[in-house]
């Protein structure tokens, strides 16, 4: 996607507030003196529409939304899951080129729902991945402090002029001191031009059977078919794996079934707290067979760990986005 110079000019299109999750992980890097995502501290969060040029690969000209998630006050050490929802305000659908986040150290990730509860722009404190449980559909998680996900041409992530946008950012106060913690959220979106576009969305596969002994290597796989191809199968664009502080190395293959002895590896990493976003271009298809995920800890504390939303609790999940849409994928 090509991207002419942009000059940064909010203009307030909607006020909202913060985000945060207890899944625990500090990235590397920054101090408690980092400064907030392009601009001085405040109690809300927002939408708003930048003064900026974007054209995608295809000519198309691009405007960008900003979501914004604090600055949050947190004390040294603090781990918390707060979530808001906001309003676009738009008339009519919103077609998401491509999306563009950036996390201040301390967040270890923000969840992007497409729901449409009322507007809340209050952040309260929440649970990691309850938006699920709500019936809130993830359509973007960024873990990384700065990642961008390119759609294929011809490809979106369609938002109704109905519904809403949850955030939940999660955050784990590493710093040593008191520290103002915040993420953006930008979609890049192409206005209706006469253009047949296809649905893209989300699928987010894990599981919860996690048991790790102290002071023990342990490794945990899970193993989902494949979506049924209908009418065609489902082509990944990105792909990322998510564990906790215990985690040393997750792999995600393609098998053809379940008792292959292995696969063709899709997406390796070795970073719990910055795991690489994966993406193919051309689109990865998965038409038959599924997706193995692998995942190795070591668990260096003297207890037994279980699965669990906490930064001393441990995760083992994927998730995938792909096209053409068959609505938001879960399996755990």
């Amino acid at each position: 996607m090509r991207r002419a110079a942009r000059c940064f000019v909010p203009l307030i299109v909607a006020l909202a507030a913060c985000g945060a999750d207890p899944l625990g992980g500090a990235p590397p890097g920054g101090d408690a003196s980092t400064p907030p995502v392009d601009g001085a501290p405040s109690t809300d969060s927002s939408v708003t529409e930048l003064d900026s040029m974007v054209i995608d690969d295809g000519g198309t000209p691009l405007r960008t939304l900003r979501l914004t998630i604090g600055p949050v006050r947190a004390s040294a050490n603090e781990e918390e899951t707060l979530c808001v929802t906001l309003p676009l305000a738009v008339e009519s659908d919103v077609l998401i080129r491509s999306i563009h986040t950036t996390l201040t150290p301390g967040t270890h990730h923000v969840i992007v729902y497409r729901t449409t509860s009322a507007p809340d722009p209050t952040p309260t404190p929440c649970g990691s991945f309850r938006g699920v449980l709500s019936g809130a559909a993830p359509i973007f998680i960024a873990q990384q402090r700065d990642s961008r996900l390119d759609f294929p041409d011809g490809v979106v992530l369609r938002l109704r002029p109905t519904e809403t946008v949850r955030l939940e950012m999660h955050y784990f106060n590493y710093l040593g001191a008191d520290a103002d913690i915040q993420g953006s959220v930008d979609f890049d979106v192409a206005d209706g031009d006469g253009r047949s576009y296809v649905d893209s969305d989300l699928l987010f596969w894990g599981t919860t059977s996690i048991s790790l002994p102290p002071r023990e290597t342990t490794t945990v796989v899970d193993y989902h078919d494949a979506p049924s191809p209908s009418p065609e199968p489902i082509r990944i664009f990105g792909l990322t794996s998510h564990t906790h502080q215990y985690g040393i190395r997750t792999t995600i293959e393609a098998m053809e079934s379940a008792s292959a002895p292995a696969g063709e590896v899709l997406h390796e990493s070795i970073s719990w707290s910055d795991p690489p976003l994966t993406q193919f271009a051309p689109p990865r298809e998965l038409s038959s067979g599924g997706l193995r995920l692998t995942c190795t800890y070591m668990n260096t504390s003297a207890s037994f760990v279980g699965f669990g939303e906490g930064f001393n609790n441990e995760m083992c999940f994927l998730w995938a986005y792909y096209f053409p849409s068959r609505g938001f994928l879960v399996s755990l």
